[in-house]
């Protein structure tokens, strides 16, 4: 088992690709073939610092944001994530029109938990959320790839261990690092803590047959500017009550093709929300100039 550690993820992602691609073995669950290592893990000394930044990679960070404000507010809203990334709207069950694996509201109601158990207990080992759950062993299109996400106050700062059955390196860890990793910083600030050590585990870490040849453009490529997305730095309810906030903001610039985004309506918003939004509004409002220009040709 190879251990990796760096300051940012930008700093190890592409060692995290090399090496899946020089050592990965030939495994093709339900068919698709990949190139897999098991078990991969990793560690983040800043996880402030979790955004991909490798320019070949092309990240869509208003995705990532929507990720983040949909773990962080219990939301399963398909029409919000498949907004930005429209494929996504094919892993939604057809009975339910819901996502099975949507990790906000498995997460959110425990949060609670976590906060109330590290006030009482700081030494706890039980402040765990459980995202896979026995009702997961069926078949779906939607099954969570991640297990557990532990938090642990050691040395004065609030460490997170994520625990992952499966691990998609090219196009799934980019996200899941950017949401767990800010979910992180907003439990620490309401411990009154900094964010410590971000810690991934993953049994089975791989990168499609189809995401090869992109997955080696990584390594050497240049990054892009650091969009500065930091979490908020508020109480707990104060957290809970801005974040119902921006989810409906969120809606609005969906439905205003980003034009909504007024100072009345973003005034008692903190910074660091209000950052994630504008990101979103510039989104909206450049998909819905290409949609009209589409529709003019």
């Amino acid at each position: 088992m190879t251990f990796f550690r760096a300051e940012g993820i930008s700093d190890i992602y592409p060692a995290l690709l090399e090496h899946a691609l020089e050592n990965g073995e030939e495994v093709s669950p339900r068919g698709q073939s990949t190139l897999e290592v098991c078990p991969l893990v990793f560690e983040l000394l800043d996880p402030t610092k979790c955004l991909v930044l490798q320019r070949a990679r092309r990240l869509n960070y208003a995705f990532a944001i929507a990720e983040r404000l949909a773990l962080l507010g219990g939301s399963n809203d398909p029409d919000m994530l498949s907004f930005y990334v429209p494929r996504i709207r094919e892993f939604v069950n057809c009975e339910t029109g819901c996502f099975d694996g949507a990790y906000g509201p498995r997460v959110r109601p425990q949060l609670d938990f976590v906060y109330r158990e590290l006030i009482q207990d700081p030494n706890s080992r039980r402040a765990v959320v459980s995202i896979f759950s026995p009702s997961d062993q069926r078949p779906s299109l939607d099954i969570p790839c991640t297990l557990t996400l532990q938090f642990l106050l050691r040395h004065g700062k609030l460490d997170l261990v994520v625990n992952m059955r499966s691990s998609d390196l090219f196009l799934g860890l980019p996200y899941d690092v950017s949401q767990f990793a800010f979910l992180q910083q907003v439990v620490a600030s309401w411990l009154a803590v900094e964010p410590g050590r971000y810690i991934q585990w993953a049994a089975s870490a791989h990168v499609y047959q189809a995401d090869l040849a992109l997955a080696a453009l990584i390594p050497g490529s240049d990054v892009v500017p650091d969009l500065g997305l930091d979490a908020p730095n508020l109480q707990k309810d104060e957290t809970m009550a801005q974040v119902d906030v921006v989810l409906e903001i969120e809606r609005n610039l969906r439905h205003a093709n980003g034009s909504e985004l007024s100072d009345s309506k973003v005034g008692n918003i903190d910074p660091a929300f209000l950052a994630h939004l504008r990101v979103l509004a510039r989104y909206a409002s450049k998909k819905a100039e290409t949609q009209s220009a589409l529709a003019l040709t």
